[in-house]
């Protein structure tokens, strides 16, 4: 396992590894971030002690592939996200982090947080955490950034995307839940 190689190297103890892997899939799973692969997590090196950076890199969650004709897509001609749409979205989720080799796509992330809480049961907090996000304060601050920030054409925080991100959360909250009535 990767961890007795961060171990012996870094000094990382096994709770803090296994605490920002917990986390990081937690995380993942709620934003349905595809992008975790070994150059999207790290371990700070200092005098006062090495310990596992915190995450960056989380452009590939919420949908952000979808260029806005993509997007447009998405949605019903009355405005509303289309449940085909997010059923597919749903069914095909999968975390960059591959379980079985010489696996070619990652593994989809309740198998993925259903092997870590199976090995980990003493991880669940980190699932309940996400699974309490809430997000009614999320949809706020994606309101107040439509209409207080100006950002140039083509990086603004639209409507439609607000909408499509909010869907893509939810999507990721079930998810979770149904990964916790499971473990």
């Amino acid at each position: 396992m990767y961890y007795e190689v961060i171990s012996q190297r870094y000094g990382i103890s096994r709770t803090d590894f296994m605490e920002f892997w917990s986390q990081a899939f937690a995380l993942n799973t709620l934003i349905s971030n595809t992008d975790r692969h070994a150059e999207n997590w790290a371990i700070t090196v200092s005098r006062s002690g090495n310990r596992m950076a915190p995450f960056y890199d989380n452009g590939s969650s919420m949908g952000c592939e979808y260029e806005n004709r993509g997007l447009r897509r998405c949605f019903r001609r009355d405005g509303w996200v289309k449940p085909a749409w997010i059923n597919r979205f749903r069914d095909h989720g999968k975390h960059h982090v591959r379980l079985d080799q010489p696996a070619k796509h990652g593994a989809a992330f309740e198998h993925l947080c259903h092997k870590l809480l199976d090995a980990n049961p003493d991880r669940r907090e980190a699932f309940e955490h996400a699974a309490s996000t809430n997000l009614e304060s999320v949809e706020v601050l994606m309101q107040n950034v439509i209409r207080r920030i100006e950002l140039p054409n083509g990086h603004a925080l639209t409507e439609r995307r607000a909408e499509h991100m909010q869907a893509v959360l939810q999507i990721g909250m079930d998810r979770i839940w149904k990964i916790l009535r499971e473990r």
